[in-house]
């Protein structure tokens, strides 16, 4: 059965980074989820979101949806590729909706991001978010992400989450 990674962490931990590495490095797929945000500055349709209406929603069949600040985000059943290892990124409780919806499909591994709240709010704002946003974002963090559950706690380190990706990807079954 392949694996379906499913990355957590509040805004600005480098969720994004982490992953663009891994896939890149990696023969993983990563399922891209839609928004019906509109695109932050070099993002691009496709690639780091598919970028929608919200009136087209129901027609795309969601396996996973939240509202976030006035914007829908979610993934459909053809952001996965069954057939390789998979690697997303949602909030907790997309998390929860996924790991219901595709037990059957995959094996499920959550890794939970964290780092240091003043560092995220520089990457925030350096990425082009409003102060305002980006304080209100912080403090939604904090209550979301204080009881997160999942296989994984890393404090935002590439070289940590590599070597759990590597772990994952070619541990040998034991033998019974």
């Amino acid at each position: 059965m392949n694996k379906l990674f499913i990355v957590i962490g509040a805004s600005g931990v480098g969720k994004t980074t982490i992953v663009n590495k891994i896939t890149t490095g990696y023969n993983i797929h990563e399922a891209i989820s839609f928004t019906t945000r509109e695109p932050r500055k070099g993002e691009k349709n496709g690639v780091d979101y598919h970028f929608v209406k919200e009136n087209d929603i129901d027609k795309l069949n969601p396996v996973e949806q939240i509202k976030y600040n006035e914007n829908i985000y979610g993934l459909i059943e053809k952001s996965f590729d069954y057939n390789k290892n998979n690697i997303v990124i949602v909030e907790p409780n997309g998390a929860e909706q996924l790991k219901t919806k595709l037990k059957e499909k995959f094996e499920i591994i959550t890794i939970f991001l964290e780092l240091d709240e003043n560092i995220r709010k520089q990457r925030m704002i350096a990425r082009g978010d409003n102060i305002e946003d980006v304080l209100e974002r912080i403090e939604l963090d904090k209550e979301q992400f204080k009881n997160i559950s999942a296989d994984y706690l890393i404090k935002s380190s590439y070289c940590l989450f590599e070597a759990i990706m590597f772990h994952e990807l070619f541990k040998k079954e034991e033998l019974k």
